[in-house]
């Protein structure tokens, strides 16, 4: 399900595509790997494909809550996202690329002084609750198609916010979206 947002970017229209959840994707791990698919009903994968082109810019929020125990090997070996081309990515939101690093890798802000606030040592027998939280931004790879993450993680919160586009890059031609259920 597609529709248009007027409320946010400054009165730029967003568009907003939903995918099958808009709640917190998985709530715990208790098998050795699980993984979650993410799609987008009512659209298909050429049709988002074509949106990245022809939009400035696309994004997706995502948020990893980690309570209690840590990750000892976030990222590479427990979790990941997958892009729309099946590629697997290693980063978090608000990182870039393949930094193998979440929002507060990139700003050197993280908790235990990781590429993430949910890897590094524990300091104390309780850590604190903490989280992994930020926007994707690499249009090239959104949206988002599967989670995956291990039971090593100890997670019992992982969201994904719907996948957005906004702004038209200038002299892209007569791009046209058609599905036989319609875009939006």
């Amino acid at each position: 399900e597609a529709y248009c947002d007027m409320r946010d970017k400054n009165g730029v229209g967003v568009t907003v595509i939903r995918y099958h959840k808009e709640q917190h994707v998985m709530r715990w791990c208790s098998s050795k790997e699980c993984s979650v698919n993410v799609t987008y009903p009512g659209v298909s994968l050429t049709q988002l494909s074509t949106l990245t082109k022809i939009a400035s810019f696309c994004e997706q929020y995502i948020s990893l809550r980690c309570p209690r125990i840590l990750l000892r090997y976030f990222l590479k070996r427990v979790v990941w996202w997958v892009s729309r081309d099946g590629k697997t990515m290693y980063y978090w939101g608000g990182a870039t690329g393949y930094s193998g690093r979440c929002a507060c890798g990139m700003a050197r802000t993280c908790l235990f002084g990781g590429l993430c606030n949910c890897v590094g040592r524990a300091h104390h027998m309780f850590p604190p609750i903490v989280s992994d939280e930020g926007i994707l931004t690499d249009k090239f790879y959104l949206p988002v198609t599967q989670l995956t993450f291990s039971y090593d993680t100890g997670t019992d919160d992982l969201y994904l916010g719907n996948f957005r586009c906004y702004g038209i890059i200038s002299n892209t031609g007569n791009i046209i979206l058609q599905n036989k259920n319609k875009l939006g």
